[in-house]
Order: structure tokens, then sequence, then C-alpha cells
């Protein structure tokens, strides 16, 4: 047996490592080649992106339409809700009466609130208004929405004057610190400005209208009338002075989509 093996051209020497050509050759069988983790099929490059989000291999993350996606299905569990009541003194004595559509108010993301009608005079008494935002989500959670309500005639008009800022909470039962509309004959009105800070993609809508039997179409009472964009850096004014003319203000709300802009 020995002198036969002396007459093979090559022996093969079986390793641990795989099959081995005794001639010298030191290429090893038995294990796949590695691939390039940096190619990706159709010779197109691949990689693992921060946070774990994939390349589509033309320098874009796969994750980043997921997250368009997640951001879009957090805003819209997002409902904008209003309190809208006659103070406790206020006289309600006719069918439209000083404060209309009273009650608690509230609209889905994209929607706006129903109107409310401000028509207060020298009856007695005037409305309440206060805000609060429903956020499960937290899509809001680095916004603020800020209403300033100021005189700029009788001080007497306009109740709880100043700051109130709207509170953002998962549940949406916190409101803000109501103030008191009770414009009426006497000199000068209340303004409401609307000012929304900390968020870039979400914007409130003001619709401020006189109603159809409004005298002089409104502009006495209603200042700065029409659809306004509150948008962070950009904030809205408007101004109440209802009195004993015939009608009174319209009012409603709505958050949506939009750009810091108001676009």
């Amino acid at each position: 047996m020995t002198s036969k093996l002396r007459f093979l051209p090559t022996a093969l020497l079986m390793t641990s490592a795989g099959l081995t050509l005794a001639c010298g050759d030191s290429r090893t069988f038995g294990s796949p080649p590695v691939a390039d983790a940096s190619a990706g099929a159709g010779g197109q490059g691949g990689s693992i992106g921060p946070g774990g989000g994939q390349s589509d291999g033309s320098g874009g993350s796969l994750a980043e339409s997921g997250s368009d996606a997640d951001r879009q299905t957090s805003l819209s569990e997002l409902v904008f809700e209003e309190q809208f009541t006659p103070a406790p003194d206020a006289v309600e004595d006719s069918a439209v009466g000083q404060c209309g559509n009273p009650g608690r108010l509230a609209a889905n993301f994209d929607a706006w609130t129903a109107n409310v009608r401000i028509n207060t005079d020298s009856r007695p008494g005037g409305c309440q208004q206060s805000f609060a935002i429903k956020d499960p989500a937290h899509a809001l959670a680095s916004a603020t929405l800020k209403i300033t309500f100021e005189p700029d005639g009788d001080p007497a008009q306009c109740g709880q004057p100043g700051d109130h800022v709207v509170p953002i909470t998962a549940t949406g039962a916190e409101w803000s610190a109501y103030y008191t509309i009770d414009t009426d004959d006497r000199s000068g009105g209340c303004t409401e400005t609307f000012a929304l800070a900390g968020v870039n993609d979400v914007v409130l809508d003001v619709d401020f209208e006189p109603d159809p039997d409004a005298a002089d179409a409104g502009a006495t009472q209603c200042g700065n009338p029409g659809v306004h964009t509150v948008s962070a850096g950009n904030p809205v004014t408007i101004r109440i002075d209802t009195d004993g003319l015939p009608g009174g203000c319209l009012e409603r709300f709505r958050l949506r989509s939009g750009a810091a802009d108001g676009g």
C-alpha cells in the first residue's frame, strides 16, 4: 500500500477547516464566501441607518415614510375643545340671547368647531370662554397655544384680561382660565390675540364673521373679520365690540396641518 501511494501525483489531506490541496494551493472549501455588507441587490449599496432604519440604496431612509405616517396618525387624534357659556349673572331674555350656541364644543383634527355667536349688549352679564386641546399621542408635546384677552376701551367690558394658556393634555380634561366678554355701548371693546409656538407643522384657523343680520355688515362690532391662520411666529388678533346694534359676531376654530408661515 505504501508503494502505491508514492505514484499518486497529489495527496488529499482532510483538515478541520475544510479540504486543502496538498500541492500548495491554500484555498479553503466548505464555507460559503461572506458577502460584502454594503452590497445590495443589483449592485446597489444598502446599509442600516441610524436607529435601525434601512437605506434603500439611493441615500434615502426607508423609515422616513413610516415616520411621516406615524406623525399624521398622532395628529389625527387631536381634538380642539371650547367652552362657551353665559356668565352666571347674564340675562338671556330672547331667543337669540347674548351667547349663541352655548355649551362644550369639540372638533377633531382638520374639522371646524360649531359657530358660537357673540352678541353681548347692555343687558346684564356676558359670555365666558375657555379652551382645551386633547392630545392622546403627545403630538404637540412641545407646543404652546396662548390667548391674550385685553380691553381697548372701558376695561369693565373685558373680564379676566391677560394671557390665557390653553392646556394640551392626553385627556383634554384641563381647561384654560375663562375670560368674560361683556361689551356694550361703553367705549371700546375687547381683543383676542391667538399665538402658537413650538410646532412647525400644525396651525390654528380662526373664522370670525359678522352674522347675517349684523348692522353695518358687522364693521363696527366684529373687527378684523375673515378666516385667519395662526402659526408659529404668526399671531392673529380679532376685536369684539358688540353692543346695542342688531346682530353679533360668529366665531369658530380648526386645528390642521400647515407650515409655520401659515400655509
